[in-house]
């Protein structure tokens, strides 16, 4: 195995993104305004900006929106998804990203409206995380007493 991909220096590069990406550390550095339950900077976010780091591109470049994913099986409305959101909005209102909120706790709720099938309940955020549809964006982190990452395929 070529050692510039090991799961060691892989975690490495990821936490040194956290720390120096302009909006990635920003999230993280205001994490404890988030106070949500088992809550995860998660998806494209994280993938765009490695692959912007690992080809020389802007930071920035193609990042549109930061998905925060959530576990709450206590607050399953979508009226609640929604104020949430809002309030995560506000808290980042300064960033150049929309932050796309989603209790995955509900996600079995409307899943097979959208995708045409039905999934079973999530246990948890990471459970959820692990079945996004591209690995490279499978991956959380969070702030949590120092940065936490959850990367089910590595």
């Amino acid at each position: 195995m070529d050692p510039d991909f090991s799961s060691a220096v892989e975690e490495e590069r990821l936490r040194h993104l956290a720390e120096t990406h302009p909006i990635i550390s920003e999230i993280l550095k205001r994490w404890s305004a988030i106070s949500l339950p088992d809550a995860w900077l998660s998806g494209s976010i994280i993938a765009q900006a490695r692959w912007n780091e690992s080809f020389g591109f802007d930071p920035l470049h193609g990042i549109a929106d930061a998905d925060l994913v959530y576990f709450d099986p206590m607050e399953l409305s979508e009226t609640a998804e929604a104020e949430i959101s809002r309030k995560i909005s506000e808290i980042f209102h300064d960033l150049p990203v929309k932050m796309d909120v989603k209790n995955q706790a509900r996600v079995h709720e409307w899943y097979r409206s959208k995708f045409g099938y039905s999934i079973a309940p999530y246990r948890s955020a990471v459970a959820a995380i692990a079945t996004f549809p591209t690995t490279a964006a499978a991956v959380g982190i969070r702030n949590e007493g120092g940065l936490q990452i959850v990367a089910p395929f590595g």
